[in-house]
């Protein structure tokens, strides 16, 4: 008879110092088999950093009720991987909880591969800065909703103090509704993403907003804000009043393959149709003078008409008017080279984001490579001209098969995250670096922490290299 063996969970209470570290406290421990840790004394960064490296995947609960932490501050991320949780407890002395805390990282940065619930939060009731109830977190005063764990369900009433309701405060909840009340003004960025089949409804008197056929729109219908991805309709048009589609207005509005944006419309926010995956063309009337970054990110045709003032379509791709920015090249257009024109001057934010193309052309016309730029795509390798001076944030992020590039003395910023995760085995830093950001060339994949071999010009007033790392200089 086959008997299985069965790991015992633990409880554990440690009381760490900056010099006895969460590390030291359980060096006798398996931390995969602790389910709830409870700590007192100081967390530092390192103690975040211990419990995402070691603890992501098994702890339950984190009780840091009778705590401090450095600085006071929960960064960004703190337990940004850490998808196990389904409870934190926050003490009186953290004045400030950056997003990823309770908004899971892969939605935040559009990875997916993280954190896929977020905990319910309980705040000190002598914290001067945060309040909760049932697990869910607000400001002191109970005016601004922050966040509701994904866990919950049933229905929700918003408690008729809230003003205003986070970004992200619903994401992926799998609540049957939400009741917003009538004193709610502001509804943040991508409060309901996700929100499955859960119903949003407003309270009839709410000055701010209105459902309509279970789409919320501002009251005077002058701005789109959210329409539910579990609504089966197959066509939309967006009615003529509307002037503005809100931030992630369509998210993963897998029914729809055919959007009407009319001619009303002047602003489409970020990332309004992202996942949209059914809808294969956009046509941009000629109204619309402002687009926002990733708004049409997957959709295999785009086109414009041709009297918009402010953007314009060649060869499939969307330029601004005067073809000095690339804002999106999509993802289906044939061919495995790309020749950007030497008009271009930047290449916009998510622009090539997750491209299947292998090799692109940069002219020397290009100043700024955006945020996200190449992200995810299939390039081999990439020569950028010397008339670049930044390389943005995460610009060539997950560029698996990127094994060689060329930074040219033009160079003066690479921002955080900007090659990481490629597979880069050396690096030749020119003297122009003034800055290079947190983990810019780190590959992390699955927490495979390594750096590629450097060679830091010896005039560089910034850094230096030693035996192939890189160091900044005293």
């Amino acid at each position: 008879m086959l008997k299985l063996k069965i790991k015992k969970t633990k409880e554990l209470t440690v009381t760490l110092t900056p010099e006895f570290q969460l590390e030291q406290a359980l060096k006798q421990e398996d931390p995969a088999l602790v389910r709830k840790l409870t700590v007192a004394g100081m967390l530092t960064k390192d103690d975040f950093r211990y419990i995402r490296n070691n603890m992501a995947e098994t702890l339950q609960e984190l009780d840091m009720s009778n705590a401090s932490i450095e600085g006071n501050e929960i960064e960004c991320d703190g337990l940004g991987d850490c998808f196990a949780l389904t409870s934190v407890s926050i003490p009186a002395s953290v004045l400030e909880i950056e997003d990823w805390l309770y908004v899971p990282y892969y939605l935040v940065n559009m990875d997916p591969f993280q954190k896929q619930c977020s905990p319910s939060i309980t705040a000190h009731p002598d914290n001067p800065v945060y309040a909760s109830e049932d697990g869910v977190l607000f400001n002191k005063d109970k005016t601004k909703l922050i966040h509701c764990p994904q866990g919950r369900r049933g229905d929700y009433v918003i408690p008729d103090t809230v003003v205003e309701i986070g970004k992200f405060a619903f994401g992926y909840c799998g609540l049957n509704s939400v009741i917003v009340p009538k004193s709610v003004k502001i509804i943040g960025e991508r409060v309901f993403m996700g929100f499955g089949k859960t119903t949003i409804v407003i309270h009839p008197e709410n000055s701010s907003y209105i459902i309509e056929n279970g789409i919320l729109f501002s009251k005077d219908k002058t701005e789109l804000v959210y329409y539910p991805a579990h609504l089966q309709d197959t066509d939309y048009a967006i009615p003529e009043k509307v002037v503005k589609i809100g931030i992630h207005a369509f998210f993963k509005c897998y029914f729809l393959k055919s959007i009407t944006i009319s001619d009303s419309v002047t602003e489409i926010g970020k990332f309004a149709f992202w996942g949209c995956e059914r809808v294969k063309s956009v046509f941009i009337p000629a109204s619309v003078t402002k687009i926002g970054v990733g708004a049409f990110l997957w959709c295999d045709v785009i086109e414009a008409h041709p009297d918009n003032p402010a953007y314009m379509v060649e060869n499939g791709v969307l330029f601004n008017r005067d073809k000095s920015e690339l804002i999106c090249y999509p993802d289906q257009l044939q061919g495995n080279d790309y020749k950007i024109p030497d008009t271009v001057v930047k290449i916009g934010e998510y622009a090539f984001y997750f491209s299947q193309l292998t090799s692109i052309t940069i002219p020397d016309s290009v100043v700024v490579i955006g945020r996200h730029a190449f992200r995810g795509s299939k390039l081999q390798f990439i020569d950028i001209p010397c008339s670049v001076i930044e390389i943005g944030y995460a610009a060539f992020r997950g560029c698996f098969y990127l094994s060689s590039v060329y930074i040219p003395d033009s160079v003066k910023i690479i921002e955080d995250w900007a090659f990481s995760e490629s597979i880069l085995t050396s690096v030749t830093i020119p003297k122009s670096v003034i800055k290079i950001g947190e983990n810019a060339f780190q590959y992390d994949f699955i927490w495979d922490y390594a750096y590629p071999h450097f060679n830091v010009h010896p005039d560089n007033p910034v850094y230096a290299s030693e035996n192939g790392e890189l160091i900044i200089k005293e």
